[in-house]
This record gives structure tokens, C-alpha cells and sequence, in this order.
């Protein structure tokens, strides 16, 4: 069904080249606020399996933003989404050696069994605007991050972890 509420913008996207600009036509325009009004009454079925993959961004006024991927299995994707509807929550990864130790923060930790060398790179940009808040470039690495998981064919029909460094960003996802 949102295939066919989505035909014009669909194909509006498909024919985009990612280097230029194009104007947004009134049926793209229209079907997308057609699906926003109707975002009260979208529903997601919970009952669907887990990816067995593990988003991460994370940004840096010194280095940019990026995004990385680890094969974590199915149940540590389930926990770790678990885990997220908890307020405050706190995720940590294995320490390496000569890691230094963890700042002590106020909620309920799950830690990973693994560590950042199991991450693989999918994209690294480099800023241009050094002064930029580290949030601020956090959320210019999730959305192209979450485009990448979605457009990965084996994510689809599963749910998937993402994880987030910025609070700012994860609330403002919500």
C-alpha cells in the first residue's frame, strides 16, 4: 500500500542524481503530505525478525562524521533494541587494551561483546566547518547512515539497530 501512496515520489527518487539540485514537483510535494497526515495511523509489526547487523554512527569536529556496521546476530540486535526503550540508557563496547577507562554515567548499561575493531567502515566524511557541534555533525552522519541501512535489501522486512552517540540526535529520532 505505501508503494502505491508513494508512486510519484518513488520515482522522483530513482531518477534523482545525487550531484545536482532538482525542484520537488506538487505530486511528489503532495503524496509526501498525503503519508505525513497519515503517520497517526501507520503501524509496524514488532513480530518481525531482527537484523543481524548493527548500525553506529558518530561524529567529531576534528574528523568529521561517519558510519560503521557490525555483524552482531540476531539476539544482540534484539537486546540491544530492548535495551534502547529504556530511558537513559547507556550502551558500552568490549574495552580494547590501552582504551581509557569509562566515564561513570547515570542509568542502566548493557555492554556489547564487541569491540570497535569489529565495526567496519562504510563511510568516513571529513568537515569543512571545524566549528560545527559535535551533535550537529552526529546528525549529519545518522541520516545518511539510516539511508544505508535501508537501502541494504537484506534489512528489509527486519528490524534494525542503530546505535547513536549524540542524546541530542537519539531524542530528536524519537
Amino acid at each position: 500500500p505505501l508503494f502505491f501512496c508513494l508512486h510519484h515520489y518513488y520515482r522522483f527518487v530513482l531518477d534523482q542524481e545525487d550531484a545536482r539540485r532538482r525542484i520537488v514537483t506538487a505530486p511528489v510535494l503532495s503524496e509526501m503530505m498525503h503519508n505525513l497526515a497519515l503517520i497517526p495511523f501507520w503501524s509496524a509489526d514488532l513480530r518481525r525478525p531482527c537484523y543481524d547487523h548493527i548500525g553506529a554512527s558518530d561524529a567529531s569536529p576534528v574528523f568529521g562524521y561517519g558510519f560503521c556496521m557490525a555483524k552482531c546476530g540476531r539476539e544482540w540486535s534484539r537486546a540491544l533494541g530492548a535495551h534502547a526503550c529504556t530511558f537513559n540508557h547507556i550502551v558500552r563496547l568490549r574495552r580494547d587494551e590501552g582504551d581509557p577507562p569509562s566515564v561513570t554515567r547515570i542509568g542502566p548499561v548493557l555492554e556489547l561483546p564487541f569491540e570497535s575493531g569489529d565495526f567496519r567502515e562504510v563511510f568516513s566524511i571529513e568537515t569543512e566547518d571545524k566549528e560545527m557541534h559535535a551533535g550537529g555533525l552526529e546528525a549529519y552522519g545518522v541520516v545518511p547512515g539510516l539511508r544505508r541501512m535501508a537501502r541494504e535489501i537484506r534489512s528489509h522486512a527486519h528490524r534494525c539497530s542503530f546505535l547513536v552517540d549524540a542524546r541530542v540526535v537519539l531524542y530528536a529520532l524519537r
